[in-house]
């Protein structure tokens, strides 16, 4: 049995409430995954981040009114340990590159 400790920890960063849930739904069946958090908005996110430190956040880019790019620079500035993993429809390259 693994422990919560042992667990890769994550907060969701989409403001698509059906799309938080799966996400979460389905990252908690793996047992060595665990989600801490889940949010819509970016200074909850921040909180979130700040209390739980989860080593994963996976991060919508297309929200308002804070984009995902503008949250993945804030996280990094102060969660260097947090990797981010952008989400989104778009496969333009642009986005891809940004």
């Amino acid at each position: 049995m693994t422990n919560n400790s042992d667990k890769v920890t994550i907060i969701l960063v989409d403001n698509h409430k059906l799309l938080k849930e799966a996400w979460s739904v389905i990252l908690n069946i793996d047992a060595r995954l665990l989600v801490v958090g889940e949010t819509g908005n970016a200074e909850e996110a921040y909180s979130i981040i700040k209390e739980k430190a989860p080593r994963i956040a996976l991060v919508d880019i297309i929200m308002s009114p804070v984009d995902g790019f503008e949250i993945t620079r804030k996280i990094i500035e102060f969660s260097a340990a947090t990797k981010v993993i952008g989400l989104s429809v778009h496969t333009s390259e642009g986005y891809v590159k940004k």
